[in-house]
């Protein structure tokens, strides 16, 4: 089992406790925006998440299992977290 699906499955399990009105975003993408704020400080938060986002850019770029463009790519990704498994990897 790959280091992400261990962490994956682990948020799974939290309770959500937010009402129906404030569910926007999955807890898991609020989990990992804290975690990256607590971890690079209140001045740093901005450039990790852009660094982050680069990141996921490029492994979609070095993804070559499915043959369609960067925004289906990333659809994909955010509405199937088998799919979302599969881009590290490849």
């Amino acid at each position: 089992m790959f280091p992400e699906t261990r962490i994956l499955s682990y948020f799974n399990q939290l309770e959500d406790l937010r009402n129906e009105h404030n569910r926007k975003h999955p807890l898991i993408n609020v989990v990992t925006i804290t975690i990256l704020g607590v971890i690079g400080g209140k001045n740093h938060t901005p450039q990790n998440l852009a660094n982050l986002r680069h990141i996921a850019l490029n492994l979609l770029k070095r993804d070559l299992s499915v043959r369609v463009g960067m925004a289906a790519k990333r659809k994909m990704s955010a509405w199937d977290n088998a799919c979302l498994l599969k881009v590290p990897c490849s």
